[in-house]
């Protein structure tokens, strides 16, 4: 199922526009591993990698102020080559994001509803409301963001800079 549990499209790029002379497979991995990924698997055509939920600060992290792949599950590409030039097919996985956004949306939809107050009819256009801000704002921003990226990571002479990530690590 897609839409909401996962971002999901394709994004062709023609031969002529990639600059590199690495190999695709081996340039998103690179590039994946600039991202802050915990695993990543790969097979002939197909990536699949978990991006990094806890760990130290050597991890590297991209310039910038977002995070495209905070708050997804597994996410996997897909590599097809072509005679015009080479189309990923990508399925990021966001079902963890869509609940907490829901269940957060509903919560507060429904104190709002249940409340003695003047306005607790307009509880549920507040969950709404909230929902579209909180989690679709955040999937559309995700779909464009993981667009431009895998265009940058493959037209590009060099893969982004990176910066150091502090990730808060479990005590014990």
């Amino acid at each position: 199922m897609p839409f909401p549990l996962s971002i999901t499209g394709q994004l062709t790029v023609r031969h002529t526009h990639m600059k590199s002379t690495q190999e695709v497979m081996e340039r998103l991995r690179a590039a994946l591993l600039a991202q802050t990924v915990d695993t990543i698997t790969m097979a002939s055509d197909t990536i699949e990698f978990i991006p990094q939920v806890k760990g130290g600060e050597t991890k590297p992290r991209p310039e910038g102020g977002g995070w495209m792949f905070n708050a997804l599950g597994v996410c996997v590409l897909r590599l097809h080559q072509e005679i015009e030039g080479i189309t990923l097919a990508y399925k990021l996985d966001c079902r963890s994001w869509f609940y907490t956004a829901t269940a957060i949306s509903m919560t507060a939809g429904l104190v709002i509803h249940l409340s003695a107050g003047p306005d607790h009819k307009w509880g549920w256009v507040f969950a709404v409301g909230f929902w579209v801000l909180f989690f679709e704002s955040g999937f559309v921003s995700k779909t464009i963001e993981i667009q431009s990226w895998l265009r940058k990571s493959l037209t590009s002479l060099e893969l982004p800079p990176t910066k150091r990530l502090r990730v808060p690590v479990e005590p014990g």
